[in-house]
């Protein structure tokens, strides 16, 4: 079990704090990657596409790829 920090508002205080509870409060991991709130998201819902077909280069495709990146090693970590 592993925490997914997401629809965050960049550069904002409360994006750190959110981070700050969640160790606090929990016993689990957090993710590195952060998902934040971007319009790619939803423009990429309503034209029936992932992320990543709809804008490869945009900063919210990227989150995706990193996320992937992310949890492909823990998957490697916990296959051995």
């Amino acid at each position: 079990v592993r925490f997914l920090v997401n629809r965050i508002t960049p550069r904002t205080t409360l994006a750190g704090e959110i981070r700050a509870t969640l160790e606090r409060l929990y016993h689990f991991p957090i993710l590195e990657t952060v998902l934040h709130d971007r319009q790619a998201y939803k423009q990429s819902f309503v034209t029936g596409q992932s992320v990543v077909e709809f804008d490869r280069g945009s900063p919210a495709a990227k989150e995706i790829a990193a996320l992937l990146v992310e949890i492909s090693g823990i998957v490697k970590i916990v296959a051995k």
